[in-house]
């Protein structure tokens, strides 16, 4: 009886916790990503800078514990290493510091709103022959 009162319960919390955000409708996704300090677009990382790209702008990402955070969200989503995750994210952009290189602005993640569960689809993919 024991036993199955703990299994109940691990199952009961496992389904609690289960995200529900990747079941909007493209609407209420808008609606999310129109929030004040709420960005939507794709986020790629590598282990030396992480990504997020709209469509219009690309950003920088401040690689700190969200954003690693976010890196393990897409780490089960990528089929490659080059695929891009869309995301839904709140936070702040920054001018980066004059004396870095990377991008112009760079995105700090305060909190994951979304992440779709799977990668998005390339623009463009490269093959190589031989």
């Amino acid at each position: 009886m024991r036993q199955f009162l703990l299994i109940f319960v691990f199952f009961t919390l496992m389904l609690s916790c289960k995200s529900t955000t990747n079941n909007l409708s493209s609407e209420e996704l808008n609606k999310l990503a129109n929030q004040e300090n709420h960005y939507r677009g794709d986020f790629y990382y590598t282990e030396d800078a992480a990504v997020f790209t709209t469509p219009t702008e690309i950003y920088g990402v401040t690689l700190d514990g969200k954003a690693l955070e976010l890196v393990n969200k897409i780490a089960r989503i990528k089929k490659d290493q080059y695929d891009l995750v869309e995301v839904i994210v709140k936070g702040n952009l920054n001018p980066k510091a004059e004396e870095k290189e990377g991008w112009d602005m760079i995105l700090t993640i305060d909190e994951i709103v979304y992440v779709s569960d799977k990668a998005s689809k390339a623009d463009l993919k490269i093959l190589r022959t031989e």
